[in-house]
Order: C-alpha cells, then structure tokens, then sequence
C-alpha cells in the first residue's frame, strides 16, 4: 500500500510536544493554551484510570468488576470514583454476575453517583439515561452472550487451547447491543489489561500491542495529515460531505503500521503501541480544530 502521501513527521512533532507540555517542560503557551483542552494523554498507561485499575488490580478493593463484564463495565464508566464505588460494592457486583439481578447493581451506582465517561458515543434506547444504557448492555451481555466461556479461555491455563487475541475479542464483543466496532477495541483493551496482569505469562495476548480499533477522531486525524485529502478540504472549506467521502478512501491500517514504524525511530525510549497511535492521530485532531478555531465534531 502506498503511504507515500501521509505526513508522519508532522505527527510525532506534535505528539513530542505534547509530551513535553504533559511533563511540565514544554515553553510554548499558544500550545500550552490549546493543549489544556485535550482531556486525554498521548500514552494510554499514563491515563488516571488506567493508573488506578493497575494499582488496584490485585488488591482487595479492586477485586470488582473482573473478567469480561468487568472489562464492559470499566470502558464504558471510565473514571475513577464510579469503579471504586463498584469495588466497594463487591457483593451487589458478585449478585449480578451470578443471578444477573442488575437493579440493586443499578441503585448502588445511582446511590454513589457513578457517571459515563465523556469519551465514547454510548448509544442507548430513546429517552433513556446514559447510566441506564451501561446496565442495559451489562445485562444484555450477562444474559445472551458467552462470557463464562471467554474468562476461563482468557484466565486459565488451557494447554491444548490458544487464548483468544484481542482481535478476536473486540470482533465477538461487536455481537452485542450498543457495542461497535471503536467501543469493542476499547472492551478488549481493558481485557486485555487484566490478562497480562493476572493470568500466566503464557497467556499474555500476543497482539495486544499492534491491534487498536479507531474512532472517527481518528480518521479526521489522519485525513488532516494526508497532502491529498487535506488539500481538497482546504479547497471545500472543510465540508462534511467531502471529508466523509475522503475517509472511505484512505488506507487506514496501512497508515497506522508506517505511523507505528517510525514512532519507534522517534521515540526509542519508550514505544508507541497501536493504540498510541490512533489516540496520538485523534488528540492530534481536536488540536488542530483548536488551532484553527474550527467548529463542530465533523470540522
């Protein structure tokens, strides 16, 4: 696949310094200002929540949510006080696992005011809360899908069974209602957290550092770094309609390998995976509307 028209140097000087503006050693303030305004960072280990799931992984507090459920219930959430509000609640969670009995479950998040994160689009049933939706799809995956079969795979020493790859996580976790193709990635990721922590090495999934499913911040991202696509944005003044149809036409996962490649060049000491670069390709995309004072998701 030609690559020949992505611009990945403009890329990674980006992120550079949005590394040194997350470190506190950047002297830029027209970026700082701007900078302020992506809620995320480039590394995803370096993320609050992520931080707070490792640390808490093995302890007794953080013994809930685990497994497949788990992985849903902690995407979908996303922030810090609702996982800890469920890890104190180690029994309600444990009711809903084993009876699939999600009210007390839903009471308990209403009661400790457990929000959504901001990140993902959860698409719910009209005139439904955000909240409610989270239990909807915990539930829906209790109760239709096979999670039991997946945890003991993933968690268990099977030596006669390979463990399921995130890809092939994310693409069965698609099967369920509200679930699409980024949000999956995103599931699986979480999964896969818990299996390098707590499984056996030989478990470890082999391609959880070169697989990643991308947003449409993603895309946008990559269209703003594409010599061809750009130029026809700039000649339609960004028009919706024409960034829809250049989207279908760029060579995403050819795109994000050479990204990958040449992070590892450029930042030897501490390699991008996948994952840091579809998130690098979206951060780099909400700053750009900030530079340019764009409006609107679809800028």
């Amino acid at each position: 696949m030609n690559v020949r028209h992505i611009n990945t140097q403009r890329l990674l000087v980006f992120a550079a310094r949005l590394q040194h503006y997350e470190n506190g050693t950047l002297n830029d303030t027209a970026f700082a200002q701007r900078a302020r305004k992506i809620k995320q960072r480039l590394y995803c280990e370096d993320d609050e929540v992520t931080r707070y799931v490792r640390r808490s992984q093995k302890s007794e507090t953080g013994r809930y949510p685990r497994g497949v459920l788990g992985a849903i219930a902690r995407a979908l959430l996303d922030n810090v006080h609702s996982l800890q509000q469920i890890s104190k609640h180690p029994q309600t969670w444990a009711h809903f696992v084993d009876n699939g009995e999600a009210q007390p479950l839903f009471e308990v998040m209403i009661k400790t005011g457990c929000q959504i994160s901001p990140n993902y689009l959860i698409k719910t049933a009209s005139g439904m809360s955000k909240l409610a939706g989270v239990i909807q799809i915990l539930k829906w995956f209790r109760d239709n899908m096979a999670w039991k079969e997946v945890d003991d795979r993933l968690f268990n020493n099977h030596p006669t069974l390979p463990t399921y790859s995130v890809k092939t996580i994310a693409r069965w976790l698609q099967g369920g209602i509200y679930i699409g193709e980024f949000l999956s990635g995103e599931i699986a990721y979480e999964l896969s957290q818990q299996v390098n922590t707590l499984a056996p090495p030989i478990m470890r999934q082999v391609d959880c550092d070169t697989f990643a499913t991308y947003g449409h911040s993603t895309l946008r991202g990559i269209a703003r770094l594409d010599g061809r696509i750009e130029a026809a944005l700039k000649r339609t003044g960004r028009k919706t309609n024409v960034l829809t149809r250049a989207i279908h036409k760029i060579p995403i996962e050819a795109y994000c390998e050479q990204i990958l490649k040449d992070s590892w060049e450029y930042f030897p000491e501490r390699k991008w995976r996948m994952r840091e670069v579809v998130r690098c390709l979206a951060l780099f995309d909400i700053y750009e509307r900030q530079r340019l004072r764009e409006i609107g998701r679809s800028a």
